[in-house]
């Protein structure tokens, strides 16, 4: 497809046991969650960094190489890697706000341990708890977006 006016390929993904960093200890949806380690989907797609406050990152390795390419696999059903693809983005969670409401985005929790894991439990409760609280909404409404620039991006 197209994005930014430029042609990209399609996304990437692939299962693995990786590292969850927090990337902000300070932030209310980080806050008394340590680092920790997760059997779950890693995606090799387009993330505008600048666009957003990074909560969580990994050092997992992102090359296209060690990833599988989406359409490959549904169109064909093969699992080739996502050769010609950027190399991915380490943030696996970050905040922004969507107009003036608070948004937090969350990549890992695709299955039942990680959902049982007692860090990511406690990540998800802090999410949830923060953006239904006045300071996300009061900090969403300082940082406001526009909900058609971005149509269409991440």
């Amino acid at each position: 497809g197209r994005l930014d006016g430029v042609d990209v390929p399609a996304s990437g993904y692939r299962m693995d046991t990786y590292r969850v960093n927090v990337a902000d200890a300070d932030h209310p949806v980080t806050r008394g969650v340590a680092s920790f380690d997760v059997a779950d989907e890693m995606y090799l797609c387009p993330v505008f960094e600048g666009d957003v406050q990074p909560l969580l990152a990994t050092s997992a390795d992102l090359a296209p190489a060690t990833m599988i390419s989406t359409y490959d696999e549904v169109r064909f059903g093969e699992q080739r890697a996502a050769t010609g693809h950027p190399p991915g983005s380490r943030l696996l969670g970050w905040a922004k706000s969507a107009g003036r409401s608070p948004l937090v985005y969350l990549l890992p929790g695709h299955g039942p341990d990680t959902m049982a894991h007692p860090q990511y439990r406690r990540l998800l409760a802090n999410a949830v708890a923060w953006v239904a609280s006045s300071e996300a909404h009061a900090w969403a409404a300082a940082h406001p977006t526009s909900l058609t620039e971005r149509a269409g991006r991440p």
